[in-house]
């Protein structure tokens, strides 16, 4: 089997609701992986905030963001030697952009 592509694509909401703090639209970023059926989800950056410049240092403006990104490490690092366990699973990583 091919291993997954280095690279996360991003996939862009349609729904007029799923818009970004800046106003542009909510996504994520995919790659399938060779077992559809195995999948991990991160959710980097999320949470509470407790102060007004915390929350403003997390405002994430969704036009920026690039059309595809590096493997970002960790769990969802698409290369084997560095991620043995679930480099072949789909992965997801959603940023946040509604803080």
């Amino acid at each position: 089997q091919q291993p997954p592509p280095k690279k996360m694509e991003v996939v862009r909401l349609s729904a007029s609701t799923a818009k970004c703090l800046d106003g542009s639209a909510a996504g994520y970023y995919y790659r399938k992986g060779v077992d559809p059926h195995n999948m991990v989800i991160m959710l980097p950056n999320s949470g509470w905030c407790l102060t007004e410049k915390e929350c403003g240092d997390k405002v994430a403006a969704g036009e920026t963001w690039p059309k595809k990104i590096d493997d970002t490490g960790g769990p969802i690092d698409g290369e084997s030697t560095q991620n043995p366990d679930l480099a072949g699973w789909t992965h997801v990583l959603i940023p946040g952009c509604d803080y």
